[in-house]
């Protein structure tokens, strides 16, 4: 019963940090719409590395933000979408 508990529990807390992190990227990038099912593939993870940098500034993981900019950098020259995710 605990295993479960534990489970439920991990899965709830999945998605209301999912949900957080979209909410606060909307809120701080209203810019960020969802339009196709490639741009939203592409939003998410554009999404989720802005967060990540922005977050884990503060921490000074300095390596792992430039290989997150490093991926930005590659998503906006490899995209069409690239418009729309500035």
């Amino acid at each position: 019963m605990d295993t479960f508990l534990s489970a439920v529990r991990m899965a709830i807390s999945a998605v209301v940090k999912y949900v957080h992190r979209t909410w606060w990227m909307l809120k701080h990038h209203p810019e960020m719409r969802i339009g196709s099912a490639a741009e939203f593939k592409l939003q998410k993870r554009y999404l989720d590395l802005r967060y990540r940098i922005e977050v884990e500034e503060r921490k000074n993981y300095d390596e792992e933000i430039a290989r997150w900019r490093r991926e930005i950098a590659v998503m906006m020259n490899t995209s069409k979408l690239s418009s729309k995710l500035l």
